[in-house]
């Protein structure tokens, strides 16, 4: 959920993706500098990954911009394995293990100053090689408020009086990458202005951990949790087929909010369309030619109701819960983005390519 800033990021086209100047890194204190480079303009460019993939012939190296992964650079194949070691060497893992999965962390430098709090690095072995994962992690202050990450107001107030009850369990989902762990840490910071009791679980996985959160929602707690799930729906039935009981679902769960982000149309080159009195992406060298810079939060919520807890009780299907939703008039996350594409905030291709697998016929014209 952050929102870049690229205005000093180098200016690459990332549509052409020639081969770069680096091919002429191939002794050690080259490779350093090399790898040492790329971290650098990630962070310039507020860059949430860098993927470094082998393909053979060459090491493609993207950068994921907004969510979308993007091939900025491809790099000689001759020193894939020199690049992939020095990252190993950064992230303290075993250089010598080629065809085993690793994880560690890579130390903040001062170059990247105070922007990121955390670097994360995966390594695992492939056809073609070995591929490395850097993920960033920013400390993103403005971030930090509930009231400052874009829920509308309906439902910013709806999450107020739920947190405001002191007991229950709150469920954040969404894939990953959508924002639920920025949300969660906003949740907790408004919540704990009131000294309550209240509880956070970082993401239920298992039915060991969705028993644990379940028998603190009955015991009087306020908790608050992520889970991967595709609708507010699902995510009950998948505390279901975890084993929870349908009478500690109803009796526990407060609300699911679901969520996702999508892009922002660039300021500097949006264009407006006079025909639809819409705006549409365009592309220039402050955007990377995408037509879009920094995201922005779309979500959903649902509280359950005496309606919903009946169906979860009669162990109702996913079709038959959506069909509740509907019924009552439900504001589908489809319908909660529509607000931006009327404020020229995004596109309704980038809305419909986040939500397309939603289905919203009750915001049909």
């Amino acid at each position: 959920m952050q929102n870049s800033s690229k205005s000093n990021c180098i200016n690459m086209d990332i549509s052409n993706c020639n081969k770069s100047s680096y091919g002429k890194h191939e002794n050690a204190n080259d490779i350093v500098s090399l790898v040492n480079d790329l971290l650098t303009k990630a962070v310039e460019c507020s860059a949430s990954d860098v993927h470094f993939e082998p393909t053979g012939a060459e090491l493609a190296i993207k950068f994921r911009l907004d969510g979308v992964l993007s091939t900025i650079e491809k790099l000689p194949g001759t020193i894939s394995d020199n690049v992939i070691a020095r990252l190993k060497v950064l992230g303290g893992l075993l250089t010598y293990r080629n065809d085993i999965p690793q994880e560690g962390r890579i130390e903040i430098t001062k170059n990247q100053g105070a922007k990121i709090m955390d670097q994360r690095l995966a390594v695992f072995p492939t056809i073609h090689g070995q591929r490395a994962v850097v993920r960033l992690f920013y400390n993103n202050a403005e971030l930090m408020e509930l009231d400052q990450l874009g829920f509308s107001k309906p439902l910013y107030t709806g999450l107020k009086n739920i947190t405001a009850k002191n007991q229950g369990v709150l469920l954040l989902t969404g894939p990953a990458g959508s924002g639920k762990s920025t949300t969660l840490a906003a949740l907790l910071r408004h919540i704990l202005r009131q000294d309550p009791q209240v509880l956070m679980i970082g993401e239920i996985r298992d039915a060991e951990t969705a028993k644990i959160a379940i028998e603190a929602g009955l015991t009087g707690h306020l908790l608050m949790s992520t889970m991967h799930s595709g609708s507010p729906a699902g995510a009950l039935l998948r505390l279901l087929e975890m084993g929870i009981e349908p009478y500690q679902v109803t009796s526990s769960i407060s609300a699911v909010l679901n969520q996702r982000l999508v892009r922002k149309l660039c300021r500097k080159c949006m264009q407006k369309v006079e025909s639809t009195n819409s705006f549409k992406a365009t592309g220039c060298d402050d955007c990377f030619n995408t037509g879009y810079k920094g995201r922005v939060l779309i979500a959903e919520m649902v509280q359950l109701d005496s309606q919903l807890r009946k169906a979860i009780l009669a162990k109702a299907d996913l079709d038959e819960l959506e069909n509740i939703l509907k019924d009552r008039g439900h504001t589908t996350m489809l319908f909660d983005g529509k607000r931006l594409v009327n404020d020229g905030i995004t596109t309704a291709e980038e809305l419909n390519m986040v939500c397309g697998v939603l289905q919203d016929d009750s915001s049909a014209d």
